[in-house]
């Protein structure tokens, strides 16, 4: 298997039960940090009473921290907790002005912004989050699977884990990132040997906490360990993260290779995650997820601007994607397609106590 998956996930049914324990970087957390530039922006929305509701929710739509404290938000009320995924984005309009505000209010900042990398730093995260998020999106429309918003919010919250270590451990992460680099290796080792933790179990904790669905516990918590076996929220989370690897978005530096390479790498993941495709259908996966490539890069890079004026421009439309003529798309059995019913957030423990 390509390393652009990043290395495997071991444990995976130890990891499922993280949430049965409290790990020190999430004391005192009570919700995701995001960029100021994201947060003022959003406030600016709020406040300007031409922003309707359902612009907002299209605005939290794309960044992990709002969208985490607004999934609970829909579950608690009694409106729209039984709303199935794919009218979340609906559901959060419906919350009301004032509870808009109120996420608004209480979401914190990322404290640090800097440089992990050369060229990488706490923002880059974000551009990694909304890529992976429409590319999974993408893949979905064009597999024909049920319910793509499932794989959309998949995408967008898979790495969330990451944002406790920007929060609390930047330096720690930089020392990750350059034991890596020098010597790649099991990323999630190398994680756990300088933080104590890896990413994956953090963010799985941190789904928990928050009552996520299994599903999307699921795809955050093994998007490391691809396998046929997992559903297909975490089969597809698994494509549109090593994509965003193959772009060079990432916390650590790119391999120098050729262009031709990482798209064969790429046909080689779709190719065992996506069992049963037709000759042509991993390049055609692979061009449906490129084609949110730019459309993303330049909404991230106009929104990402610190000190940006809050509410001078309107809310960005969707980057496209997973558009094209349903002729031409892949197919796969209907039989293997998940259940249009799923809900966003469990009301019961994962153990079903």
């Amino acid at each position: 298997m390509s390393t652009l998956l990043g290395p495997p996930q071991v444990g995976t049914m130890e990891c499922l039960r993280t949430h049965e324990r409290t790990s020190p970087y999430l004391e005192g957390m009570r919700a995701l940090p995001t960029l100021p530039s994201i947060l003022f922006r959003f406030l600016g929305l709020v406040a300007d009473p031409r922003v309707s509701n359902q612009q907002l929710s299209d605005f939290i739509w794309r960044d992990p921290a709002l969208l985490a404290r607004a999934i609970p938000a829909v579950s608690a009320s009694p409106s729209t907790r039984t709303l199935p995924v794919s009218q979340l984005r609906q559901g959060i309009a419906w919350l009301g002005r004032e509870q808009l505000r109120n996420i608004a209010y209480t979401t914190p900042l990322v404290r640090s912004f800097e440089p992990l990398r050369m060229g990488f730093n706490a923002v880059t995260f974000w551009e990694r989050s909304v890529l992976c998020a429409y590319a999974c999106d993408a893949l979905a429309r064009r597999l024909k699977l049920p319910v793509p918003e499932q794989y959309y919010v998949a995408g967008l919250l898979h790495d969330i884990g990451y944002l406790f270590f920007l929060q609390k451990q930047p330096a720690a992460l930089r020392e990750v990132i350059a034991r890596w680099s020098a010597q790649p290796g099991d990323l999630l080792q190398i994680e756990s040997e300088v933080l104590g933790t890896d990413h994956c179990r953090l963010g799985l904790e941190m789904s928990a906490k928050l009552d996520f669905e299994p599903w999307l516990r699921a795809a955050i918590g093994h998007h490391h360990c691809p396998s046929q076996d997992w559903d297909w929220v975490t089969r597809i989370t698994c494509i549109g993260s090593a994509y965003c690897n193959s772009k060079g978005i990432d916390f650590y530096p790119p391999r120098t290779v050729a262009r031709g390479t990482r798209e064969r790498e790429m046909e080689e993941i779709i190719r065992v995650l996506v069992p049963d495709l037709p000759e042509e259908g991993p390049s055609q996966l692979l061009a449906a997820m490129e084609k949110t490539f730019a459309p993303v890069r330049r909404w991230v890079l106009d929104l990402l601007v610190e000190f940006q004026p809050a509410g001078t421009k309107d809310v960005p439309a969707d980057a496209p994607g997973g558009q094209d003529e349903a002729a031409s798309r892949p197919r796969v059995s209907p039989a293997s397609s998940e259940p249009r019913a799923a809900t966003i957030v469990s009301l019961r423990r994962y153990d079903g106590s």
